[in-house]
C-alpha cells in the first residue's frame, strides 16, 4: 500500500516538475511575448491604413475584416496542449461538502485530444486521471483513486477562458457510496 502511494506521489511530483519546466522554457525564450507584439504591430498598421483612407466603403470593409478575424480567434480549435498544466481549485460534493483540488495534466503523445496526469484532493486522496478534450473545449475525464481501485469519478466539463476547467462529476465504487458534485479549477 505504501509503495502505491509513493508511486502516486512521485508521479504527481514528476508531472508538476515537467510541466513547470516546459512553461519556464517557453516563457524564457520569449515566445509568448512575440505573438502579442506581432499582433499589436498588425493592429496599428491596420488603424493607420484606415485613418489615411476616408472612403466610407473602406471603413465598412475594415470593420468586417476585424469582425471576421475576431470570429476566427473564437473558433480556433482547442487541443490538449492548451489544457495541459497544473491546476488548483475547489470541488463541491453533494454529500461531503467543499474540498480542495490540486492536479496536473500532460498531453498524450501523437494525439491532440488525450490527457493524463495525477491529482490529489482533500476529500478523497491521491490518484490518476485520464481523458480527452474536444476542439470546442469539451472535456471528459476519468479519475481513479488507486492504480487498480474501483473508486472512479466520471467528469464532464469545459475548458474556458484559456485557463479554467469547470463541470460536474459522478462518483462510483467509493467509500461513502455513489454521489456527485462540481469541480472548478484554474491553471497555475
Amino acid at each position: 500500500m505504501r509503495a502505491k502511494i509513493g508511486v502516486v506521489i512521485a508521479g504527481a511530483a514528476f508531472a508538476m516538475f515537467a510541466l513547470g519546466r516546459a512553461e519556464s522554457l517557453r516563457a524564457g525564450r520569449g515566445f509568448a511575448d512575440s505573438l502579442a507584439w506581432a499582433q499589436e504591430a498588425d493592429d496599428q498598421a491596420d488603424d493607420a491604413a484606415v485613418s489615411q483612407d476616408e472612403t466610407p466603403q473602406d471603413d465598412t470593409d475594415a470593420s468586417q475584416d476585424d469582425a471576421a478575424s475576431a470570429d476566427d480567434a473564437t473558433n480556433s480549435a482547442i487541443t490538449n496542449k492548451d489544457v495541459a498544466g497544473i491546476y488548483s481549485g475547489v470541488m463541491m460534493d453533494d454529500a461531503r461538502g467543499a474540498g480542495t483540488y490540486l492536479g496536473g495534466f500532460i498531453t498524450g503523445l501523437n494525439s491532440h485530444t488525450k490527457l493524463s496526469g495525477t491529482f490529489t484532493d482533500s476529500l478523497d486522496g491521491t490518484g490518476f486521471v485520464q481523458g480527452k478534450v474536444n476542439s470546442s473545449g469539451g472535456i471528459s475525464l476519468k479519475y481513479r483513486l488507486k492504480v487498480k481501485g474501483g473508486c472512479i469519478f466520471s467528469f464532464k466539463g469545459t475548458f474556458e477562458n484559456g485557463n479554467e476547467i469547470m463541470g460536474t462529476y459522478n462518483r462510483a465504487g467509493c467509500k461513502g457510496g455513489p454521489g456527485q458534485g462540481t469541480l472548478d479549477i484554474i491553471k497555475q
